[in-house]
Parts: C-alpha cells; structure tokens; sequence
C-alpha cells in the first residue's frame, strides 16, 4: 500500500494558484484585445444591379447601421462613372470604397492637397452635419465636407425657412441648428421657475441646480419626442456650430423656434422642396441631407428622386428611384426606366431565368452544409430572416438544399448531358457508316 507523505496544501498556496490564474486569463484577455485591434473586423455591404441611362451598373445598399456619407459618395460615384464595380460583384468590402474615393481624388486634376486621405477613412465613422436654414448649399463647415466640394458632388439640404415669414426667419435669423439648440436649451434653463420664500429656506444651492438640471434634461426629452436630434456628441457639435454670435433668444423668440422644429420635424419644408427643384439642373446628381441621413439624389425631368438603397429592396431588381414630391411621406417608387414602379404587375414581377439566378444569391445564403456549425445562433438568425423574407415574397417556403444534394444535382445534369452527347455521336456514325 502506497502511502502519501507529501504535505496537505496550505492557504497560501492556493491563493498564490489563484492568483496564477487570475494573472493568465488577464495575460489571455490582453493578447485577445491585441489580436483585434491588430485584425480589424472586415465590413461587406452588398450591392444591387440596376439599369440607369440604358447601361447596367451595380450599387452600393445599406443596411441599419450602414455609414449613409460613404455610401452616397460612392453611388454617385458609379453613376457617374467614375467608380466602376464588376456586375458579378455581389458584395464589396468597406475598405475598397474607401480606396476607391481616395483614388478618385487623386486623380482629380482639381485636388486640394490639403484634404488629408485619413479624412476619407473617416467616412466609415460618418459625418456630423450642421445646416442653416437660408440656403439649400448652407452647411457649418467642416473638414469632412470639404470632401463633397473636391469630389465635385454637391451637397443640399431642404431645411429652409420661407422668407415670407418674417417672425419665424426673424428670430431664427443666421443661426444654425446646433446653435438654436444652445440657445433654446439656455433659455429654458434661465426661465426656470425660481422656489418660492419658504421653500428657499429649505432648498440648499445643490438642490436648487439639481432640479435646473432636471428641468434641462426634460426639456432635450420633450425636443427629442417631437424628432428633434439631442443626441450628438457635445465636442463635435460645439466644433461645428460655434455660434453665429447673435444676440441670445427672447422667450417669444424661443416659441416662435420651438414651433417651427415641431411643425418641420421631417427637415424638408415646402419652400426647401420648391427650391430645390428649381435649383439643381436637369440631370444633376448630388447628395441629399435629411434626418441625418445621405441620399444619393438625381433631378429628372424637373422631378427630383432619391436612390433607393435599401438593403431590404434587395430582391426588387426594378425597385430604383423614390420620387420626393412630398414633406411628409407618401413617395411613389419607380423603376429605372422612370416608371411607376408595381410590383405586383408582370412587368415588374418576372420570375423567369435572370430573376431566378438573382434569387438564388439570397436562396444560398441559407442553404445547410454538414459541414457547417447549425448551432452558431447567428447563422440561425440569419436563415430566419432569409426564410421570411423569401416567404413573403413568393409566398411560399425557402427551397433547402444541401450541398450534398447541390453536388448530386450538377452531377445529374452532367451525366445527363454526355449520355445526350453520346447518343448524338453514335447517330453520326451510323449514319455515315450507312451512306458509305
């Protein structure tokens, strides 16, 4: 019988191989953030084929959290010609857009040498914009805009004031959005109804801020409700919207304000929307700014459309531009040929070889491999999606296959065609060996 003369552990042994522990797995942690920051994740974004001016060109789509900027740019960029991505090029990486822009403004003879190509990488970040409400081409300047003048895109917003009304255009006067937001939030701020006597004796200084700054952070609540955008970062907004140095807001002024950002939360007014028809030129492609979002936007026939990028159209090859005829929603989709888009009409809806080889890009999306992990939570979330989205258009279930059973499918197919072949040779030589 073996006997164990080595000593029992003591605490301070296994605190000391806790502590081992603890130091790998932070050691782990280290060289896993290491490994990260070193390989960047790779960000896709898929594209859509699309006829405009009788040519094929591929697009740039965009899903929720897609950088709108970059992928305006880039879309007017293919329109124009001067980004060209191949038609089987079912998706492109973000940093071949970028490089693509960047090889753009070099080759530009008119480049300012002094936009920094790192200004372009931050595309992917997106833009802070700051507009003013007196002219479709006023925006606070910033470096990153500077971007849209030497690429030669212009860059236009229809959040205007109408002259005619003199209050509103009074007391909004040369301002812009970030500054009224200051100003409106100090104005609330000072109107703060004072405790009265007795209460005074009982609030402290602390306490007296502490309900100022509630009332200040209901006040942003309250903007926020009515589509006002509270939520940019301070250091950027102070950045691009320094005041105009205006006198500050009255309390009748503040009303006036506020009422105008209520009644025009879509940040397109009527006489914005006039004047951008009659200002850009026929055929003219730009980059329209709403709701912090960018828009690829073209004027036609004195109308003006917006392309549609959308990842969820993805499967609507003939689903391109969406007219704006209106301030508050009811647009009308059209196709590339600038119809009214139906799409439930044959013209649109035509199932036939090339929408089906479209399709199948989406349909093998989902298809199950024995070679692929079924449990990865992702993935099953991603054939969920596929399988809705295919279900509600065609009405029926998402066809599965495998690749096993894709394999034994071509494999059909090509035995099917040599026993065809095979039969045509041997016809030949009987024939021949008949007539000889």
């Amino acid at each position: 019988m073996a006997i164990d003369y080595s000593p029992p552990s003591s605490e301070s042994d296994s605190d000391s191989s806790a502590e081992e522990t603890t130091q790998t797995n932070q050691e782990w942690q280290l060289k896993e953030a290491a490994k990260k920051k070193e390989s960047p994740k790779v960000v896709f974004y898929k594209t859509k084929e699309i006829e405009y001016r009788s040519m094929t060109k591929r697009i740039i789509l965009q899903d929720e959290n897609g950088p709108c900027a970059l992928i305006s740019i880039c879309n007017v960029l293919i329109l124009r010609g001067e980004i060209t991505l191949d038609l089987d090029c079912f998706e492109v990486s973000e940093q071949t857009l970028l490089n693509r822009v960047g090889e753009v403004l070099v080759e530009r003879k008119d480049y300012d040498e002094c936009i920094d190509l790192e200004l372009v990488d931050g595309l992917a970040e997106g833009i802070i914009v700051d507009v003013k409400f007196k002219s479709i081409k006023d925006f606070v300047f910033t470096p990153k805009l500077a971007i849209f003048d030497s690429l030669d895109i212009p860059l236009y917003h229809g959040w205007l004031v109408d002259p005619e009304d003199v209050e509103i255009a009074t007391a909004i006067g040369g301002r812009s959005y970030d500054a009224l937001l200051n100003e409106l939030t100090a104005l609330d701020t000072q109107t703060v109804k004072a405790p009265n006597s007795k209460e005074n004796g009982r609030l402290r200084k602390g306490d007296i801020e502490e309900e100022e700054a509630l009332f200040k952070a209901l006040t942003l609540s309250d903007r926020e409700v009515s589509g006002v955008d509270t939520h940019r970062d301070s250091n950027e907004r102070k950045a691009v919207s320094d005041s105009s140095g205006e006198n500050g807001l009255t309390r009748k002024d503040g009303e006036v304000i506020n009422g105008f950002l209520k009644d025009n939360a879509s940040q397109l007014t009527w006489h914005g929307l006039f004047t951008l028809e009659d200002t850009l030129k026929e055929d003219e492609l730009c980059v329209f700014y709403r709701n912090n979002h960018f828009s690829t936007m073209l004027k036609r026939d004195d109308k003006l459309f917006t392309l549609v990028t959308d990842q969820g159209y993805l499967g609507e090859q003939d689903l391109v531009w969406e007219r704006l005829s209106q301030i508050n929603g009811d647009s009308v989709f059209i196709t590339g040929n600038f119809k009214v888009f139906k799409r439930d009409s044959g013209e649109n809806r035509k199932w036939g070889q090339k929408h089906a080889i479209k399709k199948s890009e989406n349909v093998f999306c989902g298809i199950n491999s024995e070679d692929m992990d079924n449990t990865d939570p992702d993935l099953q979330m991603a054939w969920e999606l596929q399988r809705q989205v295919w279900a509600g258009e065609t009405g029926s279930e998402v066809p599965v296959i495998t690749i096993r059973e894709l394999r034994e499918h071509i494999s059909s197919s090509i035995r099917e065609l040599r026993e065809l072949f095979d039969g045509l040779f041997r016809f030949r030589n009987s024939y021949w060996n008949h007539k000889k």
